[in-house]
């Protein structure tokens, strides 16, 4: 959401270099990407609801410590920490989206009140990083995930029916289509979250203000 700030905010409000601003950020999302792994083997052994519980808990809990922390070394654990919470939740959603009998109609409204949610905050963001740092975005995060944290009930217990899925599943064709998809949405997500993270420094770096 907040990345290109929060790119920003590093370097000119806690003083860090653009190389510890972006490993920051890198670290945070190297969390969220390892957050999905973890939740490939915890799905079939553990109740979801308590992978989701948990999963809410280490992201209001390490954005809550953020945002009293500019210490780079320690900041950068912590916002690792909040990668793997924010990554297990999205993570949990999708399968769970999943199995629902219209998952294109719940899909589309995640993404839409994705993009909505972060275009609203982003417009008091800068102002409000003005006059209270970096803990605006963080402690916004963990007000949100505290708001939200009661949806963790209605997660089901386990996969419980088994999607039909695809005539395809276990082919090796299907293989092929598996890795080139997978390979098209890291080029994809690759190129736009260089572009996003950068474009507050772009607009600065071209005489706009932050708001």
């Amino acid at each position: 959401w907040f990345a290109p700030l929060l790119v920003g905010s590093y370097i000119d409000v806690l003083g860090f270099s653009e190389r510890n601003a972006v490993l920051l950020l890198s670290g945070e999302l190297a969390g969220y990407a390892l957050a999905g792994a973890v939740a490939f083997f915890l799905i079939p052994i553990l109740n979801w609801r308590y992978i989701v519980l948990g999963a809410f808990l280490v992201l209001i809990c390490s954005n809550i410590f953020a945002a009293w922390v500019n210490t780079y070394s320690i900041l950068l654990v912590i916002r690792f920490c909040a990668g793997i919470g924010a990554g297990t939740l999205m993570s949990m959603s999708m399968i769970a989206i999943g199995l629902t009998s219209t998952p294109e109609r719940i899909y589309g409204l995640w993404t839409a009140m994705q993009i909505l949610t972060p275009a609203i905050i982003l417009v008091f963001l800068p102002e409000l990083i003005a006059d209270y740092g970096l803990a605006a975005p963080f402690l916004i995060v963990a007000f949100i995930g505290s708001a939200l944290i009661w949806v963790c009930w209605y997660y089901p217990f386990d996969a419980g029916r088994k999607s039909s899925g695809s005539a395809l599943i276990g082919t090796s064709r299907a293989k092929i289509l598996g890795a080139v998809g997978l390979i098209g949405i890291f080029v994809f997500f690759g190129g736009q979250s260089t572009v996003w993270s950068f474009v507050e420094r772009i607009g600065a770096n071209s005489g706009f203000s932050t708001e």
